[in-house]
């Protein structure tokens, strides 16, 4: 069985609708420190995965049995629906109850003084979502992200705003590939096709690991554009990461409740 209450249902909503922009499938991890979300794009998007992560820290009420480790193949248009309702009165229950051919998901919505709203039973059988107890060692094996492992050596916070601003910039050009550098801590340049866009710490900026000289490429991709804008809403600032040996990572922040993370493969750049 899993269970878990939190108080503000919205940020759940928020958290998953932008992965509804890359995916309609979802696998999902339960375990005693939280949930995660795990997505493979379809490889137009540039990915190797996304993962929307959600410490158990963040709900009122976080249980998960031992023997439940997570579902594979989630719906997230179903999950999505659900949400899609929800406003910043309400919070939400959803409990989880697990066996061989399906799952029993129960979302309870709740406004913040307790009062019952709904209840809604959604019954996931075989037609339409294959359920199983994943065993935790092979979800970094099909994924091909071993991301408990990953250490970055550079961080760039963006603020949220200029970062959509440039997106929708670079996306009237009708180029799919932008490449970001970052250059001893100064300046980050956005570059798609012959279009360059600078931001600076003037901008808001903030830079960690970069060097004198030394430059340090990313590479995202513009087909996931509607997800990491919906996705950068919900934060002051996004953060890139860069390291030699790790995929690059965009980490967009959900309010309190965790992040986005879009992993890129190292090779792209």
């Amino acid at each position: 069985m899993l269970l878990l209450h939190l108080v503000q249902a919205i940020l759940l909503k928020n958290a998953v609708s932008p992965l509804t922009k890359i995916s309609a499938i979802a696998r999902a991890i339960c375990t005693e420190d939280g949930i995660s979300l795990q997505i493979s794009p379809s490889s137009a998007f540039g990915m190797v995965m996304a993962v929307l992560r959600i410490n158990s820290s963040c709900f009122e009420d976080f249980r998960c049995d031992a023997s439940v480790e997570g579902v594979d193949s989630l719906d997230l248009s179903v999950l999505n629906s659900i949400l899609f309702v929800t406003n910043d009165r309400d919070s939400i229950i959803v409990t989880a109850y697990f066996d061989d051919d399906k799952t029993l998901i129960y979302f309870n919505f709740l406004d913040n003084t307790g009062f019952k709203l709904d209840c809604v039973p959604v019954a996931m059988g075989i037609r339409t979502i294959e359920y199983k107890v994943p065993h935790p060692a092979s979800t970094p094996d099909i994924l091909g992200i071993k991301e408990p492992e990953y250490e970055y050596e550079v961080i760039v916070g963006i603020p949220s705003e200029e970062f959509r601003r440039v997106l929708r910039h670079l996306r009237l050009y009708e180029e799919y590939t932008v490449d970001v550098s970052v250059t001893d801590g100064r300046v980050v340049t956005f570059s798609s096709g012959s279009e360059h866009l600078d931001l600076t710490k003037e901008n808001g900026c903030i830079f960690w690991g970069t060097e004198e000289n030394d430059w340090v490429h990313f590479r995202i991709f513009l087909h996931g554009m509607n997800s990491f804008i919906e996705a950068s809403e919900n934060s002051a600032l996004v953060w890139m990461f860069k390291s030699p040996d790790s995929p690059a990572m965009l980490n967009c922040p959900i309010g309190p409740l965790g992040n986005i993370k879009y992993y890129f493969s190292q090779d792209d750049y």
